[in-house]
């Protein structure tokens, strides 16, 4: 019993040590241009026309999340990360976008596959990496791709996160600054909590936690002195699910750009249960849900107008066996911006 007892607290006071000396870890950002690994923003760029007559927009999870004890993979909630991942690339060559913003891809090597592999697609690629890390080794999963240099970045932890998310992953919140059709734009991407085992996603709970990184994202976006604001990403949130944390955007001015382009009924979802990445049984009381979205400040569309939108990435292009897959369980989303 005393054995038993001296390994519980033995290990309770390892995974205290190793998450407090991670917090002293630093953050610092990878910008890539071209494939190759910089040290200086595109700083030089003036404020001027760059002759472009819009501004494409997309934000996708790619639910690339495993981690590895001596090669073998042991933790994949979403199967076939190597095959998707395989796959993703041309995909997102296809889209053609100007700026994506991606969440969920975890694993340094795989960002970098993304990097290398769409270098020439979106020469201007950004992620944030702790100088050092114990633990799961697992970073925030926020990736940003782009045809447009950036011009300036931030990234902040959220402040207050699950335990068990504290402990495996550096969630928070990646901004970059563009300019696009002569002005200047923040795009922050985010990827809030989902309750990761400790609540459900639609308790009270979860959605306090959400609330509050909500307000930490767009407090961080508001940061930037730019003429627009977007905001991007899975917030784990939308008109039919966690109804208080969408609510807390469009209370805080900010537009829900979907509601602007769909039709036919609007009901679009860019997560199902049914999809057959869940099989597995991940959240499955949960209804279908419009939670990768895409929310800009309700002032920059008295200059800008959203022409065209939807969802994205919802085939089933992966072939496994007899049966085929989409490239993620959640589908992405794109809006195409253009001045009035």
């Amino acid at each position: 019993m005393r054995k038993h007892r001296k390994l519980k607290y033995t290990l309770i006071a390892f995974l205290v040590t190793v998450f407090g000396i991670s917090l002293l870890a630093k953050y610092k950002p990878k910008y890539y241009v071209n494939g190759i690994l910089t040290e200086q923003y595109s700083e030089y760029i003036e404020n001027t026309d760059d002759g472009d007559t819009s501004l494409s927009i997309g934000t996708f999870n790619a639910a690339i999340l495993y981690s590895k004890i001596i090669g073998k993979k042991y933790f994949e909630p979403t199967p076939y990360t190597n095959e998707r991942l395989n796959i993703l690339p041309n995909y997102l060559r296809d889209l053609n976008l100007d700026v994506i913003g991606i969440q969920e891809i975890y694993k340094e090597e795989d960002k970098l596959f993304l990097i290398e592999k769409l270098k020439n697609d979106y020469p201007y690629s950004l992620y944030y990496k702790k100088n050092w890390k114990l633990g799961a080794g697992l970073s925030n999963g926020l990736l940003f791709l782009s045809k447009k240099p950036i011009k300036t970045s931030k990234f902040d932890l959220y402040n207050r996160n699950p335990l068990t998310e504290k402990l495996m992953i550096d969630k928070g919140i990646l901004a970059i600054g563009i300019l696009a059709l002569g002005k200047s734009f923040v795009i922050t991407n985010t990827h809030t909590t989902v309750g990761w085992g400790l609540y459900h996603t639609e308790s009270d709970e979860a959605n306090s936690i959400r609330g509050e990184q909500l307000l930490q994202t767009i407090s961080l976006t508001h940061s930037f002195k730019t003429d627009f604001r977007v905001i991007l990403g899975d917030f784990n949130a939308g008109p039919d699910v966690s109804e208080p944390n969408y609510q807390l955007l469009l209370d805080s001015n900010f537009i829900d750009s979907y509601l602007l382009v769909c039709s036919d009924g609007c009901d679009d979802v860019t997560w199902h249960p049914a999809n057959k990445l869940n099989n597995k049984g991940h959240f499955p009381d949960s209804p279908p849900q419009r939670i990768d979205n895409i929310f800009i400040v309700a002032d920059g569309l008295k200059d800008l107008e959203i022409v065209k939108g939807g969802v994205i990435l919802k085939e089933e292009v992966l072939k496994i066996g007899n049966a085929s897959y989409s490239i993620s369980d959640h589908y992405g989303y794109y809006c195409i911006l253009n001045l009035k």
